[in-house]
């Protein structure tokens, strides 16, 4: 597989609750016995991945009293029906929580008391219940809960297209043809990955700067996202100082569960170019904004890549497409607002001194001992830090976007490109005009910031020093760390102080060729005066 920027934060977020996602066999078994109150979820999915939803609740036990909770949609209808009203008690609905205290996006918490026998019937649509991109498509049920001391069920009918049923979240208590029995707990979903038959019907969009391929049933999202590219590029032309050539787009739905938490990914053809940006239309079952933050940062990796920031240089790279990508997702909404949150929270976790591990993070492997969520985290919490130490009142967008923009526009003029972690430091430093906040800064985050190198790179402001000369790029090796450490130690106190070094530097560059030739010429004379001194001298007896 080629290297590819791979967004696999996304899951995180996205879902209430957290999966634990694991292949299991199919085990063929017969349902467990129920005699206490009972809970039948079921989902009819239909051919478009669309599905009827019903839960089904009785408690038939004789003159007793009870209490339910159950997850209702909160932005869909739901039909409530109880063949028992009489019996009905109280009724309320109020918001749904997770086991971590965080509230749910799409359900509410529908709290019943009732005497039995006690029957009730709920009923809604579900949109996208599956997701599908022939052949590959994803089931993921709605959110179940319920109070324990319940025997719960989820019946799944899978479209009559389906050809095979592979992977489960969880082992299926009983199989018939594409039918399956599950035994969920409270708090859950249940996810499967299944094939279908028939070949992709693609629709095919594009705008100015884009090009769309995606499936039909989904052309409506896929004009969303059209949308939000068109709107946003007016944005981030001006924050990187460059304007993409045409970029193509697909939509995607995972093949295994496995790679459920992928968000987008983008291939790398070369050191500067990027491939189809591919987003996954999971995603879409996410709070409006969501899918955009997903697709704004997809969208980055090409603007940093166009401007000449290499892969190699992950951290920055991904640190960027976070640190902008969600603001900019919040023009369309604010779904992708609540991972800032996220992503700072868990950076917080993380000593001080040991972010600079996120400098090792390669395309192709995490660095050991480290969650991928955590190299997302401490690549957005160094450039969020960085953008906000050197904010300006010119800041619209959010802290930092003006001098960003400044640094690609010095890129841009000076035709650099960044291949290490030093180097993005030197240019930060270079562009903050050589300001001793930020070389603590810098320093502090554990990047490496040696000013003599600048010069070399042709970077604005240009430094004092002159390396033009071949005298001088021959010196340079054995003077570029005793002037680093003096630079160094000057400009962490005084930028006057490292400016003077670099002068005497300079001074003493330009002068080295010329002192070289005279001390090559006056050795040349007294050579050659002790030649014909010699030659005078009378033959010995």
């Amino acid at each position: 597989m080629a290297p590819r920027f791979e967004a696999d934060m996304w899951l995180r977020r996205a879902l209430a609750l957290i999966l634990v996602l694991q292949v299991l066999p199919a085990a063929v078994a017969p349902p467990s016995s129920s005699v206490g109150p009972e809970l039948v979820y079921e989902c009819l999915v239909k051919d478009d991945g669309s599905a009827n939803v019903s839960a089904v609740f009785r408690d038939l036990r004789e003159a007793g009293t009870g209490a339910l909770w159950l997850m209702v949609p909160r932005n869909e209808s739901y039909f409530l029906t109880t063949l028992s009203s009489e019996n009905l008690l109280q009724q309320q609905v109020g918001p749904a929580f997770t086991p971590s205290g965080g509230e749910y996006t799409f359900y509410s918490n529908l709290t019943i008391s009732y005497s039995s026998p006690f029957e009730l019937s709920i009923g809604w649509n579900m949109t996208y219940a599956a997701l599908i991109a022939e052949p590959y498509a994803i089931f993921f049920s709605p959110a179940i809960g319920y109070p324990p001391g319940i025997n719960a069920k989820l019946i799944v009918e899978l479209p009559s297209s389906t050809t095979a049923a592979f992977e489960f979240s969880h082992s299926p208590v009983m199989r018939s043809g594409n039918t399956l029995v599950f035994e969920p707990i409270p708090h859950d979903r249940v996810a499967i990955a299944f094939q279908v038959s028939g070949s992709l019907d693609a629709a095919l969009l594009e705008s100015a700067h884009f090009k769309f391929r995606v499936p039909k049933r989904y052309e409506h999202i896929g004009r969303r996202i059209a949308d939000f590219y068109e709107n946003v590029t007016r944005v981030l032309d001006g924050v990187f100082n460059t304007t993409l050539a045409e970029v193509r787009v697909e939509f995607f739905v995972p093949s295994t569960l496995a790679d459920l938490p992928i968000g987008g990914f983008v291939p790398i053809t070369s050191a500067y170019r990027l491939g189809t940006i591919y987003l996954n239309i999971f995603y879409v079952r996410t709070e409006r904004g969501y899918m955009e933050a997903i697709a704004a940062h997809e969208l980055i990796h090409h603007y940093l890549a166009t401007s000449g920031v290499s892969p190699d240089v992950l951290w920055f790279h991904e640190g960027m497409a976070n640190y902008v990508g969600i603001k900019v997702s919040e023009l369309s909404g604010m779904g992708g607002a609540s991972l800032a949150e996220d992503l700072i929270e868990e950076a917080s976790l993380i000593e001080n001194a040991s972010l600079p591990f996120v400098f090792l993070w390669k395309v192709d492997r995490y660095v050991e001992g480290y969650s991928p969520y955590q190299h997302y985290a401490a690549a957005y919490r160094i450039v969020a830090t960085i953008g906000e130490s050197l904010s300006t009142s010119e800041d619209e967008l959010l802290p930092g976007i003006t001098f960003f923009s400044s640094l690609f526009t010095n890129m841009r003029q000076h035709s650099v490109k960044v291949t290490g972690n030093d180097q993005i430091g030197r240019l930060i430093y270079a562009t903050a005009n050589f300001s001793k906040d930020t070389f603590a800064l810098l320093t502090s985050l554990g990047l490496r910031v040696r000013p003599v190198l600048i010069e070399l790179e042709g970077i604005e402001p240009v430094s004092v020093l002159d390396f033009g000369s071949l005298v001088a790029r021959m010196m340079y090796p054995i003077l570029e760390g005793p002037i680093t450490s003096a630079i160094e130690i000057a400009a962490s106190e005084d930028l006057s102080r490292a400016l003077m070094i670099m002068t005497e530097a300079d001074n003493f560059l330009a002068n080295f060729g010329a002192s070289l030739l005279v001390l090559l010429f006056l050795s040349g004379l007294a050579l050659l005066a002790n030649v014909r001194r010699g030659e005078e001298l009378p033959p010995p007896p």
